[in-house]
């Protein structure tokens, strides 16, 4: 067969005239090239017979992105008719087809929603404006991810390979002028182009909340992002000037405008107020239920969609309020209405899920542990395979750890601290939720007790646990089947397996990579830079980390899984944090003689490993 297409091209190559070969220049637009530019060069021209002739003989081996380019007839498969329509292509028989792609400069940016619950509408009394936004109730939501901005014309070109918009001339103005059903076929070809699961069937739209890929956001999802943990008016206050900083309205030029120009809310999403409405998935209804509701959708049926946040001609009190609802029909397209997308399954009216602690499988391996002068003498060590969370323990984590010991009575609570009630740490202070860093109100533990349970300041959720001493980080891991680290682990898993100075994608240290020396001057939420060849977040920076070890100095024998010394005053801590410097981020660095089991501090947290032989055991 390979033999039979290589003397078919050869054939047509000798009577083909050069001089009848067309060369096809792709669009400058770095999102776009063309079906059949194979090797990308930016032209689809003779060489990419041969890069064809490769992937025919070879089609396993190839990328999918390349796959698709070669696929010229759509087919789902690359074979010889393919071939034949890149040599259509070549004489001039036949125009190749521009494909569209999400590249780096035209993401789309996706802020995590931490799960939690709020009171949904409005009381005012202006029936107007918003009799369809009471009563006020309370809607608990699981988390999940928003895109940070309403998708932008470039974006929306990208995956569907047109721009309807009235506004043009800048395309990263949001895209208008959509339906909601053009809106539901964004999602699902984004959601092809992930490579994830659609959301919608297409013959009914009806949207399947269980599956992982890209959809419109519920109602309640977008009032609860919106206000982002505010109950005024707008998340930036009550005022027209607190509106003014947030979005665009009917002050501004009778356009749109760029997304992202104004002052984001507390979860880092911009023009949620205004610009354009955005489509919800949920069909409109003219009442709400004072009843509380969990992960609600909406009513099965209607005649409209909702419609959510303003836009650029909206009054400021009324239109923009975080709260307002309306509702049109979803073959409906103006040049006032765009959309913003989400990423979260659920069960709808399910409540929401454990705080999940995600695991990455460490392959065993050795390693030179240490480095000159910063961890001496520099030794070989073999570590077992294990598991890591790949993110440090967050707070959200660890609030639910806390409400679940203290109802089964292994912890004691007071207004400030916990302290173990049972077992080995029993007497032993586990978190200090009264810590606060020099006065600083960014700088604290976000954990607070209220006499009864526990809960994370809006916002907080998924930045890492801090004031919490090494007893607290033992007792959490050890009541979820997991560990501390042992130094070693850490290290070895830092490093990346490529003996990596520190632990991030590629061994060095920058702003844009670790989160130390003060430059964001606090936590910031797990996973927030690159991640580290292993998989793993944050092992440089962000804050110290527990590791179960007694600290003590080395030697240079060869050493395998070393746990530490049986006995000492001090735990090994490691990382760096936030406001360290650079040497105290690196993969070998020990923070010096260890620190008291007790210590709690604004740049101490923990993550938690689970070794190879639980799995054995557990399944003997």
């Amino acid at each position: 067969m390979r033999k039979a297409i290589l003397l078919l091209v050869l054939f047509i190559l000798i009577i083909l005239p050069v001089s009848s070969v067309s060369f096809y220049q792709a669009p400058a637009a770095a999102s776009s090239t063309y079906r059949g530019d194979i090797n990308e060069d930016g032209q689809v021209n003779i060489f990419d017979l041969l890069e064809m002739l490769k992937v025919l003989a070879d089609p396993e081996g190839q990328l999918e992105r390349t796959m698709q380019i070669a696929d010229i007839d759509e087919s789902g498969a690359v074979n010889i008719f393919d071939l034949l329509g890149l040599l259509k292509v070549l004489s001039g028989a036949e125009e190749p087809e521009e494909i569209f792609w999400i590249t780096a400069n035209q993401g789309i940016d996706m802020v995590s929603i931490p799960s939690g619950s709020f009171q949904m509408g409005t009381n005012d009394t202006d029936d107007d404006h918003f009799e369809h936004s009471r009563p006020v109730h309370t809607v608990t939501l699981d988390g999940f991810q928003m895109s940070q901005t309403e998708i932008t014309q470039a974006q929306y070109n990208a995956v569907m390979g047109s721009n309807p918009s009235y506004f043009t001339g800048d395309d990263s103005r949001p895209v208008e002028y959509v339906t909601w059903y053009d809106a539901v076929a964004f999602c699902n070809k984004l959601s092809e182009v992930a490579g994830l699961e659609p959301c919608y069937n297409l013959s009914n739209f009806e949207c399947d909340f269980t599956k992982n890929g890209f959809r419109l956001p519920t109602e309640a999802e977008w009032e609860y992002s919106c206000r982002a943990g505010t109950t005024t008016r707008f998340y930036t206050g009550d005022s027209e000037s607190d509106l003014d900083r947030a979005g665009w309205y009917y002050t501004s030029e009778h356009t749109t405008h760029p997304v992202g120009q104004k002052e984001p809310n507390a979860w880092g999403l911009y023009d949620m107020h205004n610009n354009v409405y955005e489509w919800c998935n949920d069909w409109f209804s003219e009442y709400y239920t004072s009843e509380s509701q969990v992960n609600p959708t909406g009513p099965d049926s209607g005649s409209g969609r909702v419609l959510r946040g303003g836009d650029w001609g909206g009054g400021a009190y009324y239109l923009c309020h975080s709260a307002r609802r309306v509702g049109d029909a979803p073959d409906t397209s103006y040049y006032n209405i765009g959309f913003r997308v989400v990423r979260g399954s659920f069960v709808p009216g399910t409540p929401p899920q454990a705080q999940e602690i995600t695991m990455v499988s460490i392959p065993g391996g050795t390693f030179q542990m240490g480095q000159t002068e910063v961890a001496i003498p520099v030794h070989t060590v073999t570590i077992s395979a294990f598991q890591m969370s790949r993110y440090e323990i967050t707070n959200a984590q660890y609030a639910e750890y806390l409400n679940a010991a203290l109802n089964a009575g292994e912890i004691t609570a007071t207004s400030d601290s916990v302290t173990g009630a049972t077992g080995d740490y029993s007497g032993h202070m586990y978190i200090d939720y009264s810590g606060i860093y020099d006065f600083d109100t960014i700088n604290k533990c976000w954990i607070s007790y209220d006499g009864s349970m526990f809960n994370v300041e809006t916002g907080k959720e998924n930045w890492p646990v801090v004031y919490v001493s090494w007893y607290g980080a033992k007792a959490f891991a050890e009541y979820y089947g997991f560990d501390l680290p042992t130094e070693a682990e850490w290290e070895y898993a830092c490093r990346g397996g490529k003996q990596y100075e520190y632990g991030t994608d590629d061994g060095t240290i920058s702003s844009a990579k670790v989160n130390y020396a003060g430059n964001v001057y606090h936590t910031t939420d797990v996973g927030s830079y690159p991640v580290n060849p292993f998989g793993l977040y944050d092992m440089s920076g962000n804050v110290w980390e527990w590791c179960n070890d007694w600290y003590e100095s080395y030697n240079s024998e060869s050493q395998t899984n070393p746990t530490g010394p049986e006995s000492g005053s001090k735990r090994v801590i490691r990382g760096g944090s936030w406001g360290t410097r650079a040497s105290s981020c690196r993969s070998a660095n020990r923070h010096p003689y260890g620190v008291g089991p007790l210590t709690s501090g604004i740049g101490l947290g923990f993550r938690v490993v689970r070794r190879v032989s639980f799995f054995q055991n557990f399944s003997n």
